[in-house]
């Protein structure tokens, strides 16, 4: 599998010029080209060479995960330092209320986005123990052409708790997701636009 990380990105269209919904897209993008969907359907996590790809897709995804967290790091630091650079260098009434509301603003988001990474770091690691799971206990699981069907209910338990695990992560990345009304990025430009 071909992989274009971050850094090959960010070296022809460095941070200072990739816009965070730009970084937002590509990941994106990256991460719906490994048809994550795949890894909750049973006809798919029956096959040993699914599974065994699907671990490669699965460090694909930790790298391109670590890669935007790094660049979402230095976007949030840069963008800050000149949001701040840009009240302080102004000397409009209400400054004092700009910057304490702008600071919340980021911590908000800065938080927001924390809870994605995390939910997606879950996500990874209960389909690595679930693809963990259905490699080293074949012996005691079949599949009967639509679901798995386990010989030891602890087992069978640990499969359920990585299935939900991994739903709820879903869950929390869809909502996260579909749920911003507007990025980082674009109130860091607001706020400087209009203090400019």
């Amino acid at each position: 599998m071909e992989a274009v990380a971050f850094e090959q990105v960010l070296s022809s269209n460095t941070a200072d010029n990739m816009t965070l919904s730009e970084a937002q897209s590509y990941f994106s993008s990256q991460q719906n080209a490994l048809n994550l969907h795949e890894f909750i359907e049973p006809s798919y996590l029956s096959s040993k060479e699914f599974r065994k790809q699907g671990v490669e897709r699965l460090d694909h995804l930790s790298l391109l995960l670590s890669q935007y967290k790094r660049f979402y790091c230095q976007y949030v630091l840069n963008s800050g330092s000149d949001f701040l650079n840009t009240l302080v260098n102004n000397k409009q009434k209400g400054l004092s209320q700009s910057i304490h509301s702008g600071v919340s603003k980021i911590e908000k988001k800065a938080i927001e986005q924390a809870m994605f990474f995390n939910a997606r770091a879950s996500w990874i690691a209960n389909t690595r123990l679930l693809i963990s799971i259905l490699d080293d206990n074949e012996h005691c699981i079949q599949f009967d052409g639509e679901v798995f069907v386990f010989t030891d209910d602890n087992l069978k338990t640990h499969f359920d708790d990585c299935i939900l695990a991994m739903e709820v992560a879903a869950d929390f990345e869809h909502l996260f997701l579909n749920s911003r009304k507007s990025t980082l990025g674009t109130w860091f430009e607001s706020v400087v636009a209009r203090f400019k």
